[in-house]
């Protein structure tokens, strides 16, 4: 049975941070938690993480899932309601895209040991890129040792959170085994130690920042969207766009494919005027009579 909270209690945000998936993809309540401070910090280290969002409307309308790596090391909860993870430079920009759209954004975490849990944290998300001011901030309020490459702090707005059973999720043994029961023993179940994060993305950007080209490859490949959205601001003014341009454009295709409702309510306005008239028109005809 699903529950559902207003905010993220304390030790649900320190287990979230503790297990090996996160998925960034969009009961009654239970009352707010103070914010933990420090923020909080993960029991176990938890090797990999994803993120989807989709856009709203688009010819394609791609829903995509990414990869994030360790949330131990990306991932900061600054409080009941908000948390926070580097986005570092990669061969697209479709979380960014999205976000710059429409801002949903949810991290999903799952647990893989004998104590099954799904968890979840639907938020509204907001971009800030490494050029702007606020970046240094954000870098240093979750924590973090900035990585070469690093080109956005992704921050969420967490509006609620769910829990469920999660026994439909794998049980994760460090050894094949033949039996209905894993060989594993309760402990490494619960810190799954077969997953570890690759150095390769930060190497890559690492090698790209020594030849001054890193940011020829952000704008190659993070100025746009599969489905053609606005993507990097600072990878758009790099090819030579004229933002504004981009953005109204990026608008006028979003309202544009809403046709359906705006020919609702184009043809429900004719008729109330339709109405209004002819209401005034037999109280017209009555008065003169």
């Amino acid at each position: 049975m699903p529950t559902f909270y207003d905010s993220i209690p304390a030790d649900l945000g320190e287990w979230a941070l503790s297990q090996p998936l996160l998925c960034v993809l969009s009961n009654p309540p239970f009352p707010s938690i103070p914010s933990p401070s420090p923020p909080l910090t993960p029991l176990t280290p938890s090797p990999t993480s994803f993120v989807a969002s989709a856009p709203l409307h688009t010819a394609t309308s791609h829903v995509n899932v990414s990869p994030k790596g360790l949330p131990a090391s990306t991932l900061t909860i600054l409080s009941p309601t908000q948390c926070a993870y580097l986005d570092n430079t990669g061969s697209g920009c479709e979380t960014i895209a999205h976000v710059y759209e429409n801002g949903r954004v949810t991290l999903m975490f799952a647990s893989f040991g004998r104590s099954p849990r799904i968890c979840r944290f639907f938020c509204r998300g907001r971009v800030v890129e490494w050029d702007e001011p606020a970046f240094a901030g954000w870098v240093a309020r979750m924590g973090k040792a900035e990585v070469p490459g690093t080109r956005a702090v992704v921050v969420l707005d967490v509006w609620q959170v769910q829990t469920s059973c999660g026994w439909g999720v794998p049980l994760l043994s460090p050894q094949p085994s033949t039996t209905s029961e894993p060989s594993a023993t309760p402990s490494t179940l619960q810190s799954p130690s077969l997953l570890a994060d690759r150095p390769t993305m930060s190497s890559f950007a690492a090698k790209l920042a020594a030849k001054d080209a890193l940011r020829a490859y952000q704008a190659r490949f993070n100025d746009k969207s599969l489905d053609g959205l606005p993507g990097l601001k600072v990878c758009r003014r790099d090819v030579g766009e004229r933002l504004w341009v981009t953005d109204a454009r990026a608008r006028c295709r979003r309202v544009g494919a809403q046709w359906e409702g705006m020919l609702v309510g184009v043809l429900v306005g004719w008729l109330v005027v339709g109405i209004v008239l002819g209401m005034g028109i037999r109280v017209g005809v009555g008065a003169l009579d």
